[in-house]
């Protein structure tokens, strides 16, 4: 790659980052905080409201964004291309990229603490067992 396609590159990844950092600014400065949580993925951020709906903004090119129908939702994670969203009942809802099979959560239960990393999901189990799916490494 030629340095000026490389400079070039750079440029559009950081103006990502900026302009990702500008919408959580203008969401969470909304009349309705985020007391329950957030969280930030390559390019988009998820915001928990209190009556435990979630809101998205940013890229949605894989349909990371897709949480409209979400409710009962306690605990929100983004990974860098999809959005996962723990249940009050303990299950696990995710939408977005599934390449390495990051959204496969369907059967989890039991469920009391979620993470994403780039391309896999985390779970914490009120056992203290971990489930996880996606990327091996």
């Amino acid at each position: 790659m030629r340095a000026k396609d490389k400079w070039r590159q750079m440029w559009v990844s950081g103006l990502a980052v900026v302009l990702t950092a500008c919408l959580v600014l203008v969401v969470c400065s909304s009349a309705q905080a985020f007391p329950h949580g957030v969280a930030a993925g390559y390019a988009h951020t998820v915001g928990l409201k209190s009556d435990g709906t979630v809101v998205a903004v940013g890229d949605n090119t894989y349909g990371q964004l897709n949480v409209g129908s979400w409710s009962n939702i306690v605990r929100v994670a983004a990974g860098y291309a999809h959005t996962v969203g723990l249940k009050s009942d303990g299950t696990v809802v995710a939408v977005g990229d599934n390449g390495n099979g990051q959204l496969g959560v369907g059967s989890w239960s039991g469920v009391v603490q979620v993470a994403a990393g780039s391309y896999h999901t985390v779970g914490l189990k009120s056992d203290g067992t971990v489930v996880a799916v996606g990327e091996k490494g």
